[in-house]
């Protein structure tokens, strides 16, 4: 435990003052301090050791033999008792000491002026007298030079110093009678001043008077307290009250103890003081008398108000005013100021978006200490100002904090509370953790823990486990900056997750002129950009300089800016016009400046970057260094402009030591101190280290390594993308391409997976080229259609690269990133197959590294260390060994026995997982095999072994998969914002950091998200899952020719289409509005409505006509006019219609169970109730009089439009023969036909069969299932029709597929699968080798193949 300083403070005993109460209290206090085992380093009396009046029996020996009891008791001799004398104390009869107060200052007149502080020194003397009795009976308790101090004239008031403090004496006495109240009382502020200064600088002060502060005269006080401030003096001990209260006043805490006697309306009260030498931080205690005895009893604050201790901070002069913990934790954050710029903009520090809530920094540390999540991770892009506001704070604030950056511990191979001991504490890490041990009103230390973004997994792993065992300190707050939310992979609660918000515009203005403000609003790229805090701070830099140098022909400026690219690239070129504005600048310092800017530091950079380092040790560093000046190629036309200008021919020379402390000291754009070699950002580092990919693959140099050896980050592929200028047009991308061509068997694989990414086909880039490349198994990104196709001639091909696949769909439903983000662990799930598979990727490289089959339903998964867990009915355990690969361990509960039952705490230590349950049961299990070590009964809960906990395993609710995966297009999702995996119901698996993919994980299929069929079967368009941007994929297909003819986009908000029966609308339903686009023209609208239709879900149209409603009316509306006609209903406001042959409408009522309709025989009005089910669908038989209704109950109801009946009720004509599995149904144009099906993999005609017999038409309805020869029905069924030039029946499937069957029977004839992962049209397939049956199904989604 640390060594606390502990004092007794005692005030008003009035030790002549007795009666039975009083006695039994002051005898019982010696026996309570030592029963309690209150032992103290200090004893503080406040005064009125005595009683004066009437009752006072002067000073005896027995009260210095009560006062010396009570120091022997707590510990102490009588040189560490202090006390100040009470207006009891003094006597207060002498004529010449009443005569001497009432000329300095008797009822607030006198000579005495607060402003001097001068007392006369003859009236000190006669005020002095008045303290004879009381020094006498202090040669009982000191010696006589400590008694000496007392009474003095010369000096009223008195330091003593402590080894631990400075012991203020204020006699407050000096002007008290009895003749006047205590509220108008002076000290002398000069004499009080005077000895103030003696005071040891280097450590705290605590005052002791009698009297409180409030006792003083208003201007008395108002000199005090600012002598005070000054000198850190912040302790004020006082008594008189007789009763105990703790007030702070300003920057003062005034403490008072209560009295030492029984009396009515008071507390007889002792207060305990505990001071922490370390951290500064006082706690004080109260122990009160109860007619029961004495007992620690809350503090009463100057409200009223209890607490159960009063905290406060003792700090010293020499440290200004802060404390210990304060001072070194600034003295050790000084070493990073240098990343704060010359000149903080405080308008450019960003605001923080906590959960909606707009606040600053200051404010959200201010409230969230006495929150249930005192802890904050703060989230934000690169250079949003996160190490700015960080160090700014600790810069001005006054508060114990420690600025932690993630990259420096990794530099120098510690932890988080290696460096907290190192830079506090002396190198004791237990002295650290003793001192967090406890909670008070403000945090004992704050760590801002920086840039954990900013280092990789295994590093990151081992920082936030760490920080969880920190978490448990309970004085200690903890503030993580990063860019991704790490909380969430490591299941950590109690962290506030917020984010910096981009910069207002009105924050952007404020830092430039009009003219520049205008090119900014100019440049929507550029604003946007300046929406960061750092691009700001860069911007203005560059314009400061750019118009003074905007000629220089070497300086090659961009602008208008148009990216980050573009701003960091003029920010290196502002660096070289800097130097030119140098004094003494010759050529030989701009061409090294030039050399160090366009090859030394992007060398550099890219080192660091592989690495994903932002420090190097000096050691590291020189080694590093030494190789890229051995390797380094320098442009020497690029140098000819600066050597002209200087009229420079030599060049300069490339010695270590002298470019190290060029980049260093000169140009400042790299960091160095007694131990690292740093980027002062991230930001600088990636831009930099993009740069030399650019150039090393300009000049053709080991491209293969750049780009075929790892997956580019999308922080460094922007840069080349934007920084590489026409890169199709002979550029680099045309030198990637080409170090790949050729090469087979996926031995490309990183250079085909990066040239696509980052090299996109555009107007300005030109049109990308990927001839004779291995592209199985690399989807084809889907580029626009510009002025040329995209070359894929004597490239091979498979179905994986137009995204086919004939697999069965896999849906990955559950998913858990690595705590280091190393690893993510997928389930997959195919639905046919009924298989469960774990499969785990590497996120190094984006490579699936492990699978295995699991076949049971998974709860949930955790990773926890080097191990991971599924919870399924059992725990199945996987871990990674010392080889790097992972492996099964085993499963725990297998065999039926569940061991989830009464479980409450899982807990791992080394390699051993401990179950504790209900009824003192520990079960432990071996996990390098998991098999059952032992089960131990006992009072197993007393002794919790010490581990990792990892109690969230117990089970869970497995994921089930909804009827339709189509219907969710999300399935699962972790991470956030900045890093996340998400998994598709189309079997997407794919991996985003910053917004952009970084890996497809899994392609998964084509599924569909919704399609529609024409009402005459010719005509479909489907609905791609995939959405880029705020546009959706529609494709649009000629289904008697089983071809494509074109592709269209619609708002990706909907989610379901509709196609008109000419096949030339689209229409798509949002909640309550309808899009629709003219498929000729290409012209769309919106409609604040939806139509009406005569199926659920399916809308019907007549030509160019829908049918819409206005209040209860019914109108035929025509898209192509937009002129209408009004429509005569059978029933008011339906929910439901359709035309008749006779083109009457039929139409359901509102509540959608009952159908009406004009009789086709007599025009009457025909009406029939569905018995309760609810209408889905009605279809009119047009070569018959019959009317088909599909109703809920997955009943199909055949009734004949003309007949009459009783009641004016239709007659059904098959109403028990009508039952299906359906949930959808279509009539055919032309004959008594009709298809059903589910929506899911079933799906049936019923035909009507008609004959005569006995001179009589008779009929019924033949049912025919789908006969599939082998074929199945593989994906969900998302719509059908009858297609009437061929006389089939078409079904398109949500895996892509189109299918044809014959109309009658039901049996399958063909079918073709939907190319919809890109645009088709983009690219030329003619001379690409693939296999037959792909060429097929190019050649029927709109290209042409040529036959090998």
């Amino acid at each position: 435990m640390i060594d606390m300083i502990r004092w007794l403070h005692l005030s008003d005993l009035h030790l002549g003052s007795t009666d039975m109460s009083t006695d039994m209290m002051r005898d019982e206090l010696p026996e309570f301090l030592t029963r309690e085992g209150l032992k103290c380093d200090y004893v503080f009396c406040t005064g009125d050791i005595k009683t004066a009046g009437p009752k006072d029996c002067g000073f005896t020996d027995d009260m210095a033999i009560y006062i010396k009891e009570i120091c022997q008791v707590v510990g102490i001799s009588s040189d560490r008792l202090f006390i100040v004398p009470g207006n009891h104390d003094v006597n207060r009869d002498l004529d010449e000491r009443k005569s001497s107060i009432e000329k300095l200052m008797f009822h607030r007149q006198g000579y005495y002026d607060p402003a001097k502080g001068i007392i006369d020194s003859a009236d000190l003397v006669n005020i002095m007298k008045g303290e004879t009795d009381f020094k006498d009976f202090l040669l009982k308790i000191f010696k006589p030079d400590r008694v000496a101090m007392y009474g003095n004239p010369d000096r009223p008031h008195f330091v003593i110093e402590t080894p631990d403090f400075n012991i203020l004496h204020v006699d407050t006495t000096i002007s008290y009678t009895k003749d006047q109240e205590a509220n108008d009382l002076i000290v002398g502020t000069h004499a009080l001043y005077k000895e103030i200064n003696k005071v040891n600088k280097n450590k705290p002060t605590i005052l002791l008077t009698h009297y409180p502060i409030t006792s003083l005269l208003q201007d008395e006080r108002k000199y005090i307290s600012s002598i005070l401030q000054k000198n850190e003096i912040r302790l004020w001990l006082a008594g008189h009250e007789h009763d105990h209260v703790a007030q702070p006043i300003h920057y003062l805490h005034q403490l008072q103890a209560g009295e030492l006697r029984y009396e009515n309306k008071a507390n007889a009260t002792f207060l305990i003081g505990e001071y922490d030498h370390i951290s500064g931080k006082v706690q004080v205690m109260a122990y009160t008398w109860f007619p029961e005895g004495w007992a620690q009893y809350p503090i009463l604050d100057l409200d009223n108000k209890k607490r159960d201790r009063y905290e406060c901070l003792l700090l010293t002069v020499q440290d200004g005013g802060l404390s210990r913990t304060t001072k070194v934790a600034k003295d050790a954050n000084k070493q990073y100021f240098y990343r704060l710029p010359e000149k903080v903009e405080q308008g450019l520090l960003p605001s923080i978006d906590d959960d909606g809530n707009i606040t600053s920094f200051e404010q959200l540390l201010e409230t969230t200490w006495d929150s249930n999540t005192h802890h904050i991770i703060i989230l934000a892009d690169g250079g949003m100002g996160k190490t700015t506001m960080l160090l700014e704070y600790c810069r001005k604030s006054s508060e114990p904090i420690l600025y932690v950056p993630v990259e420096r511990l990794v530099a120098l191979k510690i932890g988080i509370e290696d460096y907290c001991a190192r830079f506090i504490y002396d190198n004791d890490i237990h002295t650290f953790r003793e001192n967090l041990q406890n909670r008070y009103s403000k945090p004992t230390l704050t760590l801002f823990i920086d840039g954990l973004n900013e280092v990789d997994g295994k590093h990151e792993r081992s920082f936030v486990l760490e920080i969880q065992r920190l978490n448990m300190l309970k004085g200690l707050r903890i503030v993580v900056t990063s860019r991704s939310n790490f909380t969430l992979r490591y299941s950590m609660p109690g962290y506030r997750s917020t984010k910096l918000k981009p910069l207002e515009d009105t924050q952007i203005y404020s830092y430039f002129n009009d003219i520049e403000w205008a090119r900014i609003k100019g440049t929507r790229a550029l604003h946007q950009l300046l929406g960061n805090p750092m691009m700001v701070t860069i911007y203005k830099e560059i314009c400061s300089v750019a118009a003074e140098f905007m000629d220089v022909e070497f300086l090659d400026w961009r602008f208008p800016v148009k990216n980050s690219t573009d701003l960091f690239h003029n920010y290196y070129v502002a660096q070289m016009a800097l130097m030119m504005k140098r004094s003494g600048t010759d050529g030989e310092r701009m061409l090294l400046t030039k050399m160090c800017i366009s090859c030394i530091l992007p060398a550099i950079a890219y080192k660091y970057e592989r690495k994903r380092r932002l420090n190097y040790s000096l050691s590291e560093f020189r080694t590093l260094f030494n190789e890229v000046l051995q390797n380094i190629i320098v442009d020497n036309d690029k140098l000819l402009p600066i050597q002209e200008h200087y009229r420079e021919e030599k060049m300069p020379e490339l010695n270590v030591t002298k470019i190290m402390d060029f980049l260093t000291q000169d140009m400042r754009l790299l960091h160095r101190d007694n131990t690292i070699m740093a980027f002062p950002h991230q930001i600088y580092r990636d831009y930099l280290s993009a740069q030399w990919i650019i150039r090393q693959s300009q000049i053709k140099d080991n491209i293969m390594e750049l780009w075929n050896s790892r997956k580019i980050p999308y922080s460094v592929m922007t840069h080349i993308r934007w920084g590489s200028g026409e890169y199709w047009k002979n550029g680099i991308a045309c030198n990637v391409h080409k170090a790949g061509m050729g090469i087979i068997e996926d031995r490309s694989h990183f250079l085909v997976d990066n040239l696509f990414s980052c090299f996109p086909g555009t107007a300005s880039s030109g049109t990308p080229d990927y001839s004779k490349l291995w592209l199985k198994g690399h989807r084809l990104p889907d580029n626009p259609i510009g002025d040329e196709k995209i070359d894929l001639s004597e490239s091979e091909i498979d179905k994986t690269t137009v995204g086919l696949s004939s697999d069965d769909v896999v849906l990955y439903t559950n998913l858990c990133l690595s705590e280091g983000r190393d690893f993510l662990a997928a389930i997959a799930v195919k639905e046919r197959e009924r298989q469960i598979q774990l499969n785990i990727f590497s996120l190094d490289n984006g490579m699936m590294v492990f699978n295995h089959e699991l076949n049971k339903k998974v709860g949930k998964m955790e990773f926890h260390g080097n191990r991971l867990f599924i919870v399924a009915s059992s725990i199945y355990v996987f871990s990674m060994e010392d080889d790097k690969q992972w492996h099964y361990s085993g499963v725990i509960g297998d065999g039926g026995m569940n061991i989830f039952h009464k479980l409450q705490k899982c807990i791992i230590a080394d390699h051993i997982l401990y179950l504790y349950y209900n009824g003192r049961l520990l079960v432990r299990y071996d996990l390098r095999d998991c098999h059952k070590m032992d089960t131990i009964d006992g009072k197993q809960w007393e002794n919790l072994i010490e581990g990792e906990n990892v109690t969230s395993l117990r089970r869970t609710t497995p994921w089930t998969a909804n009827n339709s995966p189509r219907q969710k297009d999300i399935l699962s999702k972790v991470g956030n914002d900045s890093f996340q995996a998400i998994s598709y119901g189309d079997g997407r698996l794919i991996v985003e950091s910053e917004g952009e993919q970084q890996y497809e994980l899994s392609r998964g299929a084509i599924l569909l998200m919704d399609a529609a069929i024409s009402s005459d079967g010719r005509s479909a368009a489907t609905l791609g899952f995939h959405s880029v941007g705020t546009k959706r994929k529609i494709q649009l297909w000629d289904l008697d020719n089983e071809k494509r003819v074109a592709d269209f986009a619609c708002p990706s908000i909907v989610k379901n289409i509709h196609l008109s029966e000419n096949g030339k609308w689209l229409m798509g339903e949002t909640d309550d509005s309808t899009w629709v686009l003219n498929s000729e023209s290409r012209n769309e609208i919106w409609y604040g409505e939806h139509f009406v239709s005569n199926h659920t879900g399916k809308l019907i149209t007549y030509g160019d006509k829908v049918i819409r409603k206005k209040e209860n009316d019914l109108y035929l509306f025509d898209l192509k006019s937009g002129n209408e006609e009004w429509l005569e209903s059978p029933t008011p406001n339906p929910s439901m219609v359709c035309f008749l042959p006779d083109r009457t409408l039929a139409a359901v009522d509102k509540k959608g169970q009952t159908l009406h309709l004009w009789s086709t025989r007599d025009g009457n009005l025909l009406s029939q109730y569905m018995d309760g089910s609810t209408i889905l669908s009605i279809q009119p038989i047009q070569s018959k009089p019959f009317i088909a209704v599909f109703t809920n109950d997955q009943k199909i109801r055949i009734y004949h439009t003309g007949v009459r009946k009783q009641y004016d009720k239709m007659q059904c004509l098959i109403k028990e023969a009508g039952e299906t599995n359906a949930k959808q149904m279509v009539a055919h144009q032309e004959r008594p036909l009709i298809a059903c099906t589910d929506g899911r993999r079933y799906l049936e005609t019923r035909f009507f069969k008609e004959w005569t017999s006995g001179g009589k038409d008779k009929g019924l309805w033949e049912q025919n299932k789908f006969r599939g020869n082998r074929h199945i029905i593989d994906g969900d069924i998302l719509d059908i029709a009858f297609n009437l030039y061929n006389q089939q029946i078409v079904a398109i499937l949500s895996n892509g597929k189109i299918m044809y069957c014959s109309d009658t029977h039901c049996k399958y004839i063909d079918s073709f699968n939907i190319i919809a992962a890109f645009n088709v049209d983009s690219y030329d397939f003619s001379r690409c080798s693939c296999s037959n049956d792909l060429r097929i199904s190019l050649t029927r989604n709109g290209t042409y193949c040529k036959p090998s």
